[in-house]
């Protein structure tokens, strides 16, 4: 038997001081609860970080050339990384469903304390391509130039289309 593994992710502004309670409390609740609807899996673990993406990150890759997620420099953020691990590949469906239900779950909140107020709004919040599910819309999340940059690195290396139709990873959009 193996142990099969799956991550996601989502990001969020980076709470005031104030509001970083219930703000993160909420956030946590709620994966706690759906983690929960998975309990009789067997053998799953579930586990949540919250790794700080700090603007410093977003200055020091632009005076390095920039990167592709080209975050703005001027607020912090936190990336949320969602690993669900279980022993039989029998229990993916289950999983796959309480992904997909965390971290829309973790978007809903997020956008709810933006249109509150108790998160800054309109933030770019991409996503971290190495904790991506499988469904996840990374390219969606990245600046219209960033994607163009994509498309056109795409095009350029893998013109007949090798990769997106052998792989099933993450797949750039037609323009």
């Amino acid at each position: 038997m193996s142990i099969s593994d799956t991550i996601g992710t989502e990001t969020m502004p980076l709470p005031s001081e104030e509001n970083g309670p219930e703000v993160m409390g909420k956030i946590f609740d709620h994966w706690v609860n759906v983690s929960n609807t998975a309990q009789l899996v067997p053998g799953l673990i579930a586990s949540v970080a919250f790794q700080p993406l700090p603007k410093k990150l977003g200055q020091i890759a632009r005076q390095k050339g920039g990167d592709m997620i080209d975050v703005d420099d001027d607020i912090d953020r936190i990336v949320l990384e969602l690993d669900y691990s279980f022993l039989s590949s029998l229990s993916y469906s289950k999983i796959d469903e309480v992904m997909r239900e965390t971290y829309g779950g973790f978007k809903t909140i997020v956008e709810d304390y933006q249109e509150s107020g108790l998160l800054p709004k309109d933030v770019y919040l991409p996503l971290f391509q190495n904790d991506c599910f499988y469904p996840q819309d990374y390219f969606g999340r990245l600046k219209p130039e960033k994607l163009s940059l994509a498309r056109r690195v795409q095009a350029e290396v893998d013109p007949k289309g090798f990769f997106k139709t052998r792989t099933g990873g993450f797949k750039i959009p037609s323009a």
